[in-house]
């Protein structure tokens, strides 16, 4: 089942003016396709002590519970706490279940990668922040949204990164895109290639230069121990018997 994060993340935002609230997610793809998506929800000191969260896992169970497959640990951050979800995934087809499943639907629609090749293509569109804002009765305005949320989507893609239109790249290479209300309906995307794996080629090119070799040598000997073995066309002179 999808779960919306957002509408009650915004409605906790409501309990008082100075609160703020920080979600990230990261999904980090590794070489052979397989990789962790990462989602961490922090919350500032005011906003947890007039929500009354008792532990990191309240902030997911307050939106229908820990998204399916994700294990969750406390997260410290400054001075904000709360809870980080993580899962693994095994293969890209995997990773496109989890994105599109997972808790923060409401923020990023129609997530995809797309692996061709050597080269893997990700793409997520934003969704309709304005409309997440209008829908709470004018609490939360269009004016005020990104003061009350710092959303962050981060991707570390594999191999060379070759096209992005990501805000800023971390130090390890991941992408960075910070999130905030005109970049509803926003499409961001980045592609990578991963290095080929020429071992396999190599070790086929060796094994037929040395089998083309050895049949060469074969032939070679064969045709020398033919040649020996044949009687000479012109033989030495014998005088006949008297």
């Amino acid at each position: 089942m999808r779960r919306n994060l957002l509408p009650l993340l915004l409605l906790l935002a409501l309990i008082g003016s100075a609160c703020q609230v920080k979600i990230e997610q990261t999904t980090r793809i590794e070489d052979d396709g397989s990789g962790q998506i990462v989602l961490d929800v922090l919350l500032d000191e005011e906003l947890r002590t007039l929500s009354g969260f008792e532990d990191a896992a309240s902030a997911f169970e307050l939106a229908g519970g820990v998204p399916e497959g994700f294990t969750v640990e406390d997260l410290v951050v400054d001075d904000f706490a709360g809870a980080r979800a993580m899962r693994d995934f095994a293969d890209i087809d995997e990773l496109n279940t989890v994105l599109q499943d997972a808790a923060t639907a409401g923020l990023a629609d129609q997530v995809t990668v797309v692996r061709e090749g050597n080269e893997y293509r990700y793409s997520a569109t934003i969704g309709d922040l304005s409309a997440a804002a209008e829908g709470l009765g004018g609490f939360i305005t269009v004016d005020t949204f990104d003061d009350f949320f710092d959303i962050v989507l981060a991707v570390r893609m594999p191999g060379d990164v070759v096209d992005n239109n990501a805000d800023a790249v971390r130090e390890d290479g991941t992408l960075v895109w910070e999130i905030g209300i005109d970049d509803s309906g926003k499409t961001i995307s980045a592609t990578s290639r991963v290095a080929t794996d020429w071992a396999p080629v190599a070790i086929g090119v060796i094994l037929l230069l040395v089998l083309l070799g050895g049949g060469v040598m074969l032939v070679r000997n064969r045709m020398l121990k033919s040649s020996s073995d044949a009687p000479p066309a012109d033989g030495p002179f014998e005088s006949p018997t008297i």
